[in-house]
């Protein structure tokens, strides 16, 4: 049986974090049923059933505010962060049809302090994948990774201070991580947008933030433009409400290909 401090830790979490009221009761039919141990931590848990995995990472949420705190880190950012725990668990929740969160190694970063989001961005530490040594980037360098949070609205104003926001918070809070730059891989550095979209989109000013140095072939703007799971055999039944996704459904229909741009700030 799950020891009542543990128990008290997940609630808590479960609370501070506003998931929503439709899963309360899943969440505790999981309470009096999951143990959880309270030697439990991020680093080490090993992925294992939707149900423990959600209430093993909300009782590590402690453990990582206590870290956050030890570094001088705002709790406001904590918070922010955290929400990548609420969204993975609404993904997989309604992948399922039942309330899970699986496919950890995205919020494992979350959790181990590798992964902050600051203002409209999620910022991660991590290596290069790329050997691209003409860019100054050889295989395994450190950098930081740019990622999009799904949000009402991407603003130019809003990237650039969250970059600005970013290398100040590195530099403050993780000198020892010498990163040579800030890079992003995402479908929204596709060179194909600009021929769908107005120059004006935030979609394309996001754009001009990134030098693109390489593309590679993707259908993830089907999935992110007319929602997952979207592929080319099923592209055809998708409604399309936007101009936008008019246009990728036409351009999927005709036979065309989709990239991710991968992308260093310029």
């Amino acid at each position: 049986m799950m020891m009542p401090i543990v128990r008290a830790t997940i609630e808590q979490w479960y609370r501070k974090l506003e998931f929503p009221a439709e899963y309360d009761n899943e969440f505790y039919a999981y309470l009096d049923t999951v143990d959880i141990d309270a030697a439990t931590t991020a680093e080490t848990y090993e992925e294992q059933d939707g149900a423990k995995n959600l209430l093993a990472y909300l009782y590590c949420c402690e453990e990582l505010k206590r870290r956050y705190e030890e570094k001088g880190i705002d709790a406001s950012i904590l918070y922010a962060t955290l929400q990548e725990l609420v969204l993975w668990t609404k993904s997989r929740t309604r992948r399922s049809g039942k309330l899970c969160l699986t496919d950890l190694w995205w919020v494992k970063k979350t959790m181990t302090m590798k992964l902050f989001r600051l203002g409209r961005l999620n910022f991660c530490m991590g290596e290069e994948e790329h050997d691209l040594p003409q860019h100054g980037l050889p295989k395994g360098a450190p950098i930081i990774e740019v990622h999009i949070p799904r949000a009402p609205s991407l603003t130019a104003e809003d990237c650039a201070a969250a970059l600005s926001q970013a290398k100040t918070f590195f530099t403050t809070y993780f000198p020892e991580f010498d990163y040579c730059e800030m890079t992003c891989d995402s479908w929204l550095l596709d060179s194909v947008l600009k021929t769908m979209l107005k120059p004006e989109s935030n979609i394309l000013k996001f754009q001009q933030l990134f030098h693109v140095v390489l593309e590679k072939p993707s259908d993830e703007t089907l999935n992110y433009v007319l929602g997952r799971p979207t592929t080319r055999e099923t592209v055809a039944e998708k409604e399309a409400t936007t101009s936008l996704a008019r246009k990728v459904k036409e351009h999927a229909l005709a036979g065309l290909e989709f990239h991710e741009g991968y992308g260093i700030i310029r």
